[in-house]
């Protein structure tokens, strides 16, 4: 098949990493891909053109009868068989822009709606009418279908839910990967891998980075807004031995394989938690908040430990549950694995995504 894929930007984030992976994973499968990203290039974007993958950066910002028209031309033009279009803007973008062209689309939505977008009264008309639009729409997890199904008064069968995506990586030893990273052996590190933004809460693991022993470190990937914000306290904090600011980074296999465990303390919105899959990939513990579909990667008790947003101190207690007890902590991790094989490893995704691709073609040439 020929496949379109839509996205906003192509810098590094979770929903861009995902592109990477379905582009990654088609293509080795036969498919020929195409991303077209409305805004911007980035990281993600030169991962691609090193595999040969086409990419365009189609440089609209507004939604305008002019950038429709850009935008349409575009897809046109590759011929596709479908176009699988990955949240907002890209979402209203692209399903306005091939209105009546006959081509298959998948809308994908990767996050609550309304907390990410804030909309006003004129987005949620349009977005209403886009929903009524002839098409398939794909979640990223349960939360994120139902919180859309409400808000937009879309029956929940209308919307499918495919969490996942990662592909496996090698084995590696955690005294390597630290050798390599030139980390201590002899100390618990904990990762959080994550855009540095105001709903991800950086603010409450450095709070209960204060709650703990001094051996603890904190190793931060990822960049955005608040990283000036993040330095400034850790700087503060007197932390700066022990929480490390990594910035962007391409390896995150690595990272993990280094860690004891993976946090993530999002606040009020999180479509899914990818960071966390990768975590269970690499069969460590993850230890993150009830927030959005959060609970549908980590179950408590099981791969990992639940608490609530905002709390320093169960927060703390959790990680040192985990810290502490490495029967339990083994445990978690491998539990972790294996759920990771059975439902989130990127062939087991693809095989899905690729049966909703068809389904979606076939109904095309019926």
């Amino acid at each position: 098949m020929r496949i379109v894929q839509l996205v906003q930007s192509l810098q590094t984030g979770g929903v861009e990493r995902l592109v990477a992976n379905i582009t990654a994973g088609l293509s080795q499968r036969g498919h020929h891909i195409s991303v077209l990203a409305l805004r911007s290039g980035g990281d993600i974007a030169v991962e691609l053109a090193e595999q040969h993958v086409p990419v365009q950066i189609l440089c609209t910002d507004h939604i305008t009868p002019g950038a429709l028209k850009k935008i349409r031309q575009a897809i046109l033009a590759l011929q596709p068989d479908l176009v699988h279009i990955h949240t907002l803007p890209a979402g209203t973008f692209g399903r306005a822009a091939i209105v009546g062209t006959g081509i298959p689309w998948i809308y994908h939505l990767h996050t609550d709606y309304y907390r990410a977008h804030h909309p006003n009264r004129s987005m949620l008309l349009r977005e209403m009418l886009l929903g009524k639009l002839e098409g398939s729409i794909l979640a990223i997890s349960s939360c994120v279908r139902r919180k859309y199904c409400t808000d937009f008064r879309v029956p929940l069968n209308k919307v499918e839910v495919l969490r996942g995506g990662v592909p496996d990586t090698p084995e590696m030893d955690q005294a390597e990967a630290r050798r390599q990273l030139h980390l201590p052996t002899d100390r618990p590190i904990l990762l959080i891998v994550a855009g540095l933004s105001l709903h991800k809460d950086h603010l409450t693991s450095l709070r209960t980075m204060q709650l703990l022993p001094d051996n603890v470190m904190l190793l931060l990937a990822g960049d955005g807004p608040l990283f000036d914000r993040i330095q400034a306290y850790v700087k503060r904090a007197n932390l700066q031995e022990r929480v490390k600011l990594l910035g962007r980074r391409n390896d995150i296999s690595l990272l993990n394989a280094a860690s004891d465990a993976a946090l993530l303390t999002s606040d009020y919105r999180e479509g899914l938690g990818l960071s966390l899959v990768e975590a269970a990939r690499a069969g460590i513990p993850c230890i993150a908040t009830r927030t959005g579909g959060i609970p549908e990667v980590v179950r408590h008790g099981v791969n990992g430990l639940l608490v609530p947003a905002r709390n320093p101190e169960a927060l703390a207690e959790a990680i040192n549950k985990v810290l502490n007890n490495k029967h339990f902590s083994s445990k978690l991790g491998q539990q972790g694995r294996e759920r990771y094989l059975r439902e989130w490893e990127l062939g087991v995704y693809l095989d899905r995504l690729e049966h909703l691709y068809q389904s979606r073609v076939k109904v095309k040439n019926r």
